[in-house]
């Protein structure tokens, strides 16, 4: 047994992509194996050093299984029935919910594959419907057990209020709640955790109440679990949670699956299982169910290396400009530092961490000191003594600052992609999500185009704000609104532009942020507008535009 379980564990194990930079790992190589860890990953563990007894997340039931149907292993097992084994996409009904489209053969396809295999994920582009498809499981799963309870997870409470509203449009007779992310009426107390069809709510909900809940034996009552945007939960609160659930049912849906991640992956794999299927955006948007993606490159060879040399970190006794609260303009300053968290006799407080040893890849434990969060250290233009400063309304000498938030000339090509959309009317987002730069925008908008037809609004807004600030978006003509809420849960069809005054370089956050563009539109012209800088001013910024649009291009139908 003690050979075999070893057999299956080594078949699972993966390395770890950091491992060479960890100290544990070198003492192991070190030490030839004798101390140390030796830099795999093992989603089948012992229970203890030498049992004989393993435990790994349920996702991974069928790929033990076939390993051991591989390996010549012999196993006895008692595992819960499956009474859907036989499941087609025939048997899942396209019009089970209400909604604008019936459920296509696709999302019927995910459906069907979640209930037959009791769990799995399914990868669904952005716009692919992700909502109607875990109404389409909720539905059907209700059909065959009218008395399931499900419970809808998701990370962001206005991602639970967005999931409730199109729940309850889409099941209208269904008894949904939402617990986190709540608004109080009359219909509707707020956090409310006793639906008893399904709960929306947020994973922080339920790490804040988790004890109490456990305790009611809450966490029971669910036939099935839904978790939205599924890439969040191998962060450790989303695994505290998921371990208190023995739901039958665990479906995940995301278009971001953490493939180049492997731990995470594994975490997810672990949790909810493999990918069963997957809908991609080409087929829906010939068929018109999502916008067709514009996406026009603003590429200017004269910028080519103007800010080479500038670092990523700022480096202390360099200079900086600081908004001071109550000033309209930047006042010139001297960034010292970050500031130190100190004890009851002005000690600075340190941590032991890993860190880089010096000339090495390899990292140390080392004393270090502990920074007080979002501040800075400053000596303002003609004082001596240090100030300190909320970092959001410090620009400092680094790439990002210098290179995209203050380059005058790449912020006037923004505002005039944003005159010429709005001058035909068109809806437009500029998207920028550090403070100053979008307070420089807003500036300059509106000394280009008519301040009603200008906005701001940062993460920081109320949900009352959003609310209102999006509805004034969509009943305006020619509307412009400069914000940082891009990713997860911003569903306005009415974008007909979008122009990215950030800087991105990662694939996966490129492609959430041309999601918000390619929502289906009324009208003929059925085309989201997309406005993006390849920002050549710096070499290392340029080697991040290349790897977003290398991933893009491939995708059919950008």
């Amino acid at each position: 047994m003690q050979t075999e379980l070893t057999e299956l564990i080594d078949e699972l194990k993966f390395r770890h992509p950091g491992a060479f930079h960890v100290s544990s790992y070198q003492v192991f190589l070190n030490s030839n194996g004798a101390l140390g860890w030796d830099g795999f990953i093992k989603p089948l563990k012992r229970v203890e050093y030498g049992s004989n007894v393993a435990v790994c997340g349920r996702g991974y039931l069928y790929r033990i299984k076939k390993l051991c149907k591989d390996l010549d292993i012999k196993i006895e097992y008692d595992l819960l029935p499956r009474p859907h084994k036989s499941m087609t996409t025939a048997d899942v009904d396209p019009g089970c919910i209400e909604a604008e489209f019936k459920l296509d053969d696709g999302q019927r396809a995910c459906i069907a594959s979640w209930i037959r295999l009791s769990f799995g994920v399914c990868d669904v582009t952005i716009c692919g419907g992700k909502t109607a498809i875990f109404a389409g499981a909720a539905a059907t799963i209700k059909k065959h057990h009218p008395d399931a309870r499900i419970l809808y997870i998701t990370m962001a409470e206005r991602l639970v209020h967005q999931a409730y509203t199109d729940l309850t449009a889409m099941l209208p007779g269904m008894h949904i709640t939402r617990y986190g992310g709540g608004k109080k009426t009359v219909k509707n107390p707020g956090n409310d955790n006793t639906g008893k069809d399904v709960v929306v709510c947020t994973v922080a909900m339920l790490m804040r109440h988790r004890m109490e809940l456990a305790v009611d034996g809450w966490f029971k009552t669910f036939l099935a679990i839904f978790y939205d945007e599924v890439h969040h939960c191998a962060a450790e609160s989303s695994q505290t949670i998921l371990a208190r659930i023995p739901a039958y049912f665990r479906f995940g849906a995301s278009d971001t699956m953490k493939d180049k991640d492997p731990i995470k992956k594994s975490t997810i794999y672990g949790s909810f299982g493999p990918v069963v299927n997957r809908i991609k955006a080409g087929p829906l948007i010939d068929a018109g169910r999502i916008a067709q993606p514009n996406i026009y490159l603003v590429d200017v060879p004269e910028w080519s290396g103007k800010f080479d040399g500038l670092p990523h970190q700022v480096e202390p006794d360099t200079p900086g400009w600081v908004l001071k609260e109550g000033d309209t303009e930047l006042t010139k300053a001297r960034y010292v530092g970050p500031v130190y968290e100190r004890d009851k006799d002005g000690e600075i407080v340190t941590v032991t961490k890993s860190v880089l040893k010096e000339g090495t890849t390899v990292f140390e434990e080392k004393e270090v000191p502990v920074t007080v969060p979002h501040v800075n250290s400053v000596v303002f233009e003609g004082k001596t003594k240090e100030s300190v400063v909320p970092s959001t309304w410090c620009i400092l000498k680094r790439r990002v600052d210098r290179a995209v938030i203050t380059f005058p000339e790449r912020n006037k090509l923004i505002v005039e992609w944003a005159k010429y959309f709005s001058d035909k009317g068109m809806s437009t987002i500029v998207i920028a999500t550090r403070t100053l730069h979008m307070w420089f925008l807003e500036s300059l908008l509106c000394d280009a185009i008519d301040e009603k037809l200008v906005d701001i609004m940062g993460g920081d807004a109320t949900s009352k704000k959003r609310d209102e600030t999006f509805e004034w978006f969509k009943k305006t003509p020619g509307s412009v609104l400069v914000t940082n809420l891009v990713k997860e849960g911003v569903s306005v069809n009415e974008i007909k532009a979008l122009i990215v005054a950030d800087y991105v370089g990662d694939p996966e956050v490129a492609n959430q942020i041309i999601g918000r563009a390619i929502r289906p539109k009324q009208g003929a012209d059925n085309t989201g507008h997309i406005v993006w800088f390849i920002d050549r001013q710096n070499k290392s910024l340029l080697k991040g535009c290349r790897r977003v649009f290398d991933t893009l291009e491939t995708k059919k139908g950008y």
